[in-house]
């Protein structure tokens, strides 16, 4: 196991890693699912926790890439500058942060997710007649106090999350 650990890239890819099989075992199957159907057959648990675990595992993926990038070009100029790369417990402290933070981020996510039933029309046809009926169908949806709280969140994570490592 401390191979894993035996520079700081590793750490970095070790964390990177993680990341992203949170994101294919985890949140790819049922958005996927979700994508195909229109349709949330996962609950309101289920609902709330995939939706907010995407959000923070993405994030994370970002500021771990970040992370790499200012660590190898720290590495590379670590001559010419005073600064220096991190240290293993400095990194591993830094993903620790990097983590809480995209907790924190996604908090809303996970307070506005929700399911909402809808009674949908189903045309049946047997071989005499037609008959319509209707069916609880449930979707997934994010119940926003407004509109403004919607564009200011997604605003703030995506200056947060994409813009700033951007640069």
């Amino acid at each position: 196991m401390s191979i894993y650990f035996s520079s700081v890239t590793n750490i970095f890819l070790v964390n990177l890693s993680l990341a992203d099989l949170l994101v294919t075992g985890v949140c790819m199957p049922i958005q996927l699912s979700k994508a195909i159907t229109l349709v949330w057959f996962y609950g309101e648990t289920v609902c709330k926790i995939v939706n907010y675990i995407q959000g923070v595992v993405v994030a994370a993926s970002v500021f771990t890439l970040t992370a790499m990038s200012v660590d190898r070009s720290l590495a590379v100029n670590s001559s010419r500058t005073s600064a220096s790369p991190p240290s293993r417990r400095q990194a591993l402290l830094l993903l620790t942060l990097l983590w809480i933070v995209t907790f924190l981020i996604f908090i809303p996510l996970f307070l506005v997710a929700s399911v909402r039933k809808e009674s949908v029309p189903i045309i049946s046809k047997t071989e005499k007649n037609i008959s319509i009926e209707t069916k609880d169908v449930h979707f997934y949806t994010e119940d926003w106090p407004n509109p403004d709280t919607r564009n200011q969140f997604g605003t703030f994570s995506f200056t947060l999350v994409y813009a700033i490592p951007g640069l």
